[in-house]
């Protein structure tokens, strides 16, 4: 993490308003002055601000997703992307094993993007990557939860194998 990112903007953008108090959680956005973009849900509006700027002062890199809907154009808060983040902090960092999964997918993904980007069909992989992508965020819609990982991390192996 870069410490001498500075934030100039964090705040909470979402919450769930409708869930009990004991259920709700907060969205917060931070930005740095370079533009890095962090976004955390959590228990308590402290919480969700320190995680969100947290995550925009990381310097790990772009992750699949998010390259993969910046090729398509979409933007940075699109449903894909803000449903998978949401599905990420308030269903998989819930359990040990989910974290560590979130933990190899931090170290693994900035070297699969890489790699893909200097690859002679990107558009084409990143496209079939967003048909999967959408069908996974799909599968989050209906709540078939353990199938959606289970295809996520059939997408991030077909990756490995492809561009290792």
């Amino acid at each position: 993490m870069s410490k001498d990112k500075k934030i100039i903007d964090a705040k909470i953008v979402e919450d769930d308003k409708d869930a009990p108090f004991w259920e709700r959680r907060y969205k917060a956005r931070a930005i740095t002055e370079d533009g890095d973009v962090g976004e955390a849900w959590d228990d308590t509006e402290k919480d969700a601000i320190e995680r969100a700027a947290a995550e925009a002062k990381s310097d790990k890199g772009c992750f699949l997703t998010t390259a993969c809907v910046i090729n398509a154009g979409l933007s940075d808060d699109c449903y894909e992307l803000t449903t998978l983040r949401r599905f990420r902090d308030q269903y998989v960092a819930k359990s040990d094993t989910g974290k560590a999964l979130i933990e190899e997918y931090y170290l693994e993904s900035p070297i699969l993007v890489e790699k893909i980007n200097s690859s002679s069909n990107r558009d084409t992989e990143y496209t079939k990557m967003l048909s999967e992508i959408r069908d996974i965020v799909h599968m989050i819609d209906l709540g078939e939860n353990g199938e959606a990982i289970a295809s996520y991390k059939k997408l991030v192996a077909r990756l490995r194998t492809t561009y290792s």
